[in-house]
């Protein structure tokens, strides 16, 4: 069950007063965030265990949570340090923290892929870009995207469909060009 900003809201102010029901919702909704955004971020025997910690911190942090503020953002950058933090685990050689040269050129790969990727995004329109970032790589379902675009859900599935082809062709193009 996908659950929405206004949703995420109501239930972490609910849990907050002790609302136990509240609560497990919020840990279920949570979690299924978490595990499609950390898909393709770390390696699949360390997922479920970067899930858990994250919901560990944002558990622990709920209290300093500003109800008047919108949780996917906070849930977000929580989500991202926790992932930070565990590629520094993951890339300690022999108990050492790797310095950020180091750091930097072991994940290279990513940041690679994601400048190629920002190449391409930037090369389709803003509508297409938009929706391949929401559902694509944020995680959110046709139906959120739609909401959060102001755009219909058949708009949303043509954006991305158009969207993707027109980079496969572009990366294409690009790799038999070399």
């Amino acid at each position: 069950m996908d659950i929405s900003e206004y949703r995420f809201n109501r239930l972490i102010a609910k849990s907050r007063e002790g609302d136990k029901k509240s609560q497990l919702e919020l840990h279920r909704a949570a979690e299924k965030w978490l595990s499609r955004y950390f898909v393709g971020r770390i390696r699949e025997s360390r997922h479920e265990d970067l899930v858990q910690d994250t919901l560990l911190s944002i558990h622990r942090s709920q209290a300093n949570y500003n109800i008047d503020r919108p949780f996917l953002p906070w849930l977000a950058t929580i989500a991202r340090y926790r992932w930070i933090d565990q590629l520094r685990k993951d890339y300690q050689i022999n108990e050492v923290e790797l310095s950020e040269d180091q750091f930097y050129y072991e994940t290279g790969r990513h940041v690679d892929a994601r400048l190629s990727l920002q190449k391409l995004m930037n090369q389709i329109s803003k509508k297409q870009a938009l929706a391949i970032r929401l559902t694509k790589i944020a995680g959110y379902s046709i139906k959120e995207a739609a909401s959060l675009t102001g755009q219909s859900e058949s708009s949303i599935k043509t954006n991305v469909h158009r969207g993707m082809k027109k980079m496969s062709r572009l990366s294409f193009n690009h790799t038999h060009l070399e």
